[in-house]
């Protein structure tokens, strides 16, 4: 039944999104996180041994928070209240690959080491303060997202679309970026390895 979200009426889909979002906020604890990724990765090499001693979300978990990222796979438009709140989350390794979370509330969620490949979608996708340290984030869309201060040390962004993301003093230090796109993003305050520098443009906040 959940898993067919994208059938379902209007206010059924609301209902169902913000339950689900509810249990996930509930059921997953990120305790100490801001703590916990002080020190950690700063190169995409050391990933696999960074990430190996983060926990995996339990089976309930996953398949929750799976049933929230396929809601939109038919390309079905979704209003407001139907767009998935998860800050404060932990999904630490979450296997998610081609999700999709446009629109969503992401602040301060620890998805350390989770898997979004496949271009996964955070079109327009709110991620303030995200720890997003050692994740697998190819191909994946940030179109128009807002990334501010949010740690994305040692992840896989290689061919992210970052077009009109807002990036202000996240932490980019020894990140894969090949093939990323910049047009119109935000990049003051930025951290970069390496010397690396994308170019600086303000948003005027």
């Amino acid at each position: 039944m959940l898993g067919s979200v994208h059938k379902r009426s209007t206010d059924d889909r609301v209902a169902i999104v913000e339950s689900i979002s509810a249990y996930l906020r509930a059921h997953t604890s990120q305790l100490n996180v801001k703590v916990a990724t002080q020190e950690g990765i700063v190169h995409f090499n050391e990933r696999a041994q960074y990430c190996a001693q983060l926990p995996r979300p339990d089976i309930d978990v996953q398949a929750a928070v799976g049933v929230l990222s396929r809601r939109d796979t038919n390309g079905e438009g979704f209003g407001k209240g139907e767009q998935p709140d998860l800050h404060d989350v932990r999904l630490t390794r979450a296997d998610l690959p081609g999700a999709h979370f446009r629109n969503g509330n992401f602040t301060d969620a620890d998805l350390r080491c989770a898997i979004f490949t496949s271009k996964s979608s955070f079109r327009s996708a709110i991620l303030v303060g995200a720890h997003l340290q050692g994740a697998k984030l190819r191909s994946a869309d940030f179109r128009g997202a807002d990334l501010r201060k949010a740690d994305l040390r040692g992840a896989d962004l290689r061919k992210a679309d970052l077009t009109g993301a807002d990036l202000t003093e996240a932490d980019l230090r020894g990140a894969q970026l090949d093939g990323a796109q910049w047009k119109e993003t935000c990049t003051a305050g930025v951290k970069w390895s390496n010397g690396a520098n994308m170019g600086i443009r303000n948003c005027g906040q």
